[in-house]
Formats: structure tokens, sequence, C-alpha cells
């Protein structure tokens, strides 16, 4: 229960789209490192940011920044599919609900979005999408 609730729609990510085998991916030691990685640094975004200690806010999200842009240029400079081994739209989803939370929701859609086009299958954005309209809807009726 100590896990928000971005990271437990994460959790269940399999569970959207058409996929009728939950869980089923090449994940490999790599992929998991990059998980990790990235969650290590949305969750220290996370802290620093309740904490109000904004440089290393700021910090812990360049890192989630840099990780996901050094992951786009691998695959592409390699032809490898960053996507096709299944944890990268997760770190995508994070850094979308980072920009969120800083209140730049056109980059978090754009994020959200991507994700979506990258990994139209299993990926919890677009339950962070859902929530993102709903949000924006809550604003223009007030």
């Amino acid at each position: 229960m100590c896990a928000s609730e971005f990271l437990r729609c994460e959790l269940y990510r399999d569970w959207f789209g058409t996929n009728t085998s939950p869980g089923v991916g090449l994940y490999d030691n790599y992929d998991i490192s990059v998980q990790i990685d990235s969650i290590l640094f949305y969750l220290q975004y996370l802290t620093y940011r309740e904490l109000h200690q904004e440089p290393k806010q700021t910090e812990a999200l360049m890192k989630l920044m840099k990780l996901i842009f050094t992951e786009i240029y691998k695959s592409t400079r390699f032809h490898i599919p960053c996507v096709a081994h299944g944890f990268f739209n997760t770190s995508l989803n994070m850094l979308g609900h980072c920009y969120e939370l800083e209140n730049m929701l056109e980059l978090g859609w754009n994020t959200y979005k991507t994700s979506v086009q990258l990994l139209i299958e299993g990926n919890a954005a677009a339950l962070h999408i859902a929530r993102l309209l709903w949000r924006v809807d809550q604003r223009l009726q007030s």
C-alpha cells in the first residue's frame, strides 16, 4: 500500500489493450536494470518534490530524462527496438507524470502519447491519458 497510485497503474499494465496473455515479453537483465534506474529517479523526484528541495528534484528529473533519451539514442543507433523489450514505456510514463506534476500538461500528454504509439498493448499510458483528460476537464469546468 506504500506504492503511489501512479505506480500501481504501471503494475497492472498488462491488463490494458488486447494482449490476451499478460506478462509476455522479452525481458532480460538489461531491461530490468533500466526499469530499476528509471523507478529510482522517479521516486527521488517525488521525494524531493514532497520535501520542497527543488535543486535535488530537478536533478532527479534530469537523470530520468537523460536515461530515457540515452535509451532512445542507443536503440536507434544500434537498430534495437527498445520498446520491444517491454519496460521502456513505463519509463516514458513516469516522465510524463513528472511533467504533469510540474504543470507541463502538454509535455505530459505528448510523452504518454509517444508511449502508447510505441507500445499499444499492455501499456498503462491509457489510464494516465484518461486521468490527464479528466484533470484538464476539471480545470475547464472551474
